[in-house]
């Protein structure tokens, strides 16, 4: 029992390390270690404040209608265009001269 007890503490004891490399190791924890550099940009506060405010106003505005922006404006303009083409047509059919209006009677006349 006792040395089953004396084998666990051996697993978890901390491992010996030899007295050469124990000096490096002292030597190592001394030394300053690099950091990254802070980007001033990301770290003042104001930043952060509007990049908060940025995500709480984009997840309502995507929550409510389930559309972005760009999805709406695509939308608007896609609709804008049909809009404009039809409003083309309407206008085309309405200017027509009358030599052109005489040569479709005469083609729908021919296909009958």
């Amino acid at each position: 029992m006792q040395t089953h007890k004396i084998e666990q503490q051996d697993r978890h004891s901390k491992p010996q390390v030899p007295p050469s490399q124990q000096h490096s190791v002292e030597e190592s924890s001394n030394l300053i270690r690099p950091q990254k550099p802070l980007n001033p940009v990301t770290a003042s506060k104001s930043h952060q404040e509007l990049h908060k405010e940025l995500r709480m106003t984009h997840k309502r505005r995507v929550s409510q209608d389930g559309k972005t922006e760009l999805q709406k404006a695509l939308e608007k303009r896609r609709w804008e265009q049909r809009m404009k083409a039809s409003r083309d047509q309407e206008e085309a059919k309405k200017n027509r001269s009358p030599l052109h209006q005489e040569l479709l009677k005469r083609q729908q006349r021919l296909e009958k």
